[in-house]
């Protein structure tokens, strides 16, 4: 089993901003597996879904970005779980649109949810997919560029994203972190 946990920030008003990018993937997952996100546990809404790969527990924190780690101490202690076996999915704001990484563990790169759960889960070991949402002339106060919504010319490109962050997620599963990394961290749509 692997907690696929996205993060973002609940309502409607943030549904398709760049600051939702991991709000976004693991609704993709759900919906490739026809699965409605439900029930609350750990200050989340969750839902579990088979894959080729194995089973997959999504969830979408409800604390807003800031608070993240709120959330991920929470479902980590609700499903028994070991910080090893999340896969917590943000936006990146100095990556460029259309880029992935995949990481083992490391600081949160001055992203506040990923801060707020290294700090309430006491580690940096914390396995992350990092999906890019920068732009070219992105600097300074990012608040409103990452509140913003995806014109139409970047959804195309973060729809190929999302399809290629799909496929990393089912690689972690049957094959392992290292061969993800290879899969996505140097591809480009």
């Amino acid at each position: 089993m692997l907690l696929v946990v996205g993060l973002g920030n609940p309502g409607r008003r943030y549904r398709a901003t760049r600051h939702n990018a991991g709000f976004m993937l693991v609704d993709r997952l759900a919906d490739l597996s026809a699965a409605r996100f439900g029930s609350a546990a750990g200050h989340s809404r969750v839902c579990r879904v088979e894959r080729e790969s194995g089973s997959l527990i999504l969830a979408k924190p409800q604390t807003y970005m800031n608070l993240s780690g709120i959330a991920v101490r929470s479902l980590l202690v609700h499903y028994g779980a070991d910080p090893e076996e999340l896969l917590v999915v943000y936006d990146e704001a100095q990556l460029p649109l259309g880029r992935l990484r995949v990481r083992r563990s490391g600081s949160s790169g001055g992203q506040k949810g990923m801060e707020s759960i290294i700090r309430m889960v006491g580690t940096k070991q914390i396995p992350r997919l990092r999906i890019g949402v920068g732009g070219d002339a992105v600097e300074g106060d990012l608040t409103d560029y990452l509140l913003s919504p995806f014109p139409a010319g970047e959804r195309l490109v973060l729809d190929a994203v999302l399809d290629r962050a799909v496929l990393a997620v089912d690689t972690i599963m049957t094959h392992g972190h290292l061969r993800a990394m290879d899969l996505v961290n140097g591809w480009r749509p």
